[in-house]
C-alpha cells in the first residue's frame, strides 16, 4: 500500500504504530527522532510521513517544515499535544492530518488511507488531463479518438508525419535541434 516514514522518540509506540501498519499491508521504517527521518528523506522519499511533534533535537514541526521545503509528500501529526492552538499550528504550518495520542490504530489507518486515495485520484486526474486533448493553436489532437483537426476540419496525416507534428505541438515553447526531429 504505502511507504511510511515515522519518527518518534518512543520505542514502544513506534513498535506498536509500525506492527499494526505492517499488518495493514504498509511498509514502514521507523526512526527514533526527526532529524535521523529527514536524513532517510533527503536520500529516499517516502510516500507518507507520520511525526510526533516532542522529540528530542528538531522537533516535529521544525521537521515538517523542512520536508514541506523539498516536497509535498503527506504527513501525519501524532502527537500528545492536543489543544486547540496545537492542532490548528500543526496544520497552518503544512501537515495534511493531525491525531492526538492516545488514539485507535484504525484512525491512524483511516487517515492514512484517506491521504493515499487522495494522492492517487490527483495523480490520475493529471494524467488523463495530460491524455485527453492536445492544442496548439487552431490546431487539436485528441488523444482519446486518435484524430487531428484543424479548424475544427479533420485532417489525415501519415503516422510519420503526425508522430512529428504531436512531438512539436507537446515541445511548442521549446527550440527543437534537428537530431531530436530526425
Amino acid at each position: 500500500m504505502a511507504f511510511i516514514y515515522y519518527a518518534d522518540d518512543e520505542q514502544e509506540i513506534r513498535d506498536v504504530v509500525s506492527s499494526f501498519l505492517i499488518s495493514e499491508g504498509h511498509e514502514v521504517t521507523t526512526f527514533e527522532n526527526g532529524d535521523l527521518l529527514f536524513k532517510a528523506f533527503q536520500e529516499k522519499e517516502c510516500d507518507l510521513v507520520i511525526l510526533d511533534i516532542m522529540m528530542p533535537g528538531t522537533d516535529g514541526i521544525g521537521i515538517l517544515q523542512k520536508i514541506r521545503g523539498i516536497s509535498k509528500v503527506p504527513v501525519i501529526l501524532l502527537t500528545a499535544k492536543d489543544t486547540d492552538a496545537d492542532y490548528y499550528n500543526g496544520l497552518a504550518l503544512g501537515s495534511d492530518d493531525y491525531l492526538t495520542k492516545p488514539f485507535k490504530p484504525i484512525m491512524l489507518s483511516a487517515k492514512i488511507n484517506a491521504l493515499m486515495r487522495r494522492i492517487r485520484f490527483e495523480n490520475e486526474d493529471r494524467s488523463t488531463d495530460k491524455k485527453t486533448d492536445l492544442i496548439c493553436g487552431n490546431v487539436r489532437y485528441s488523444y482519446v479518438k486518435h484524430e487531428l483537426a484543424v479548424n475544427d476540419r479533420p485532417l489525415s496525416l501519415t503516422p510519420t508525419e503526425l508522430k512529428f507534428l504531436i512531438y512539436m505541438m507537446e515541445h511548442f515553447e521549446e527550440a527543437v535541434s534537428k537530431e531530436v526531429v530526425l
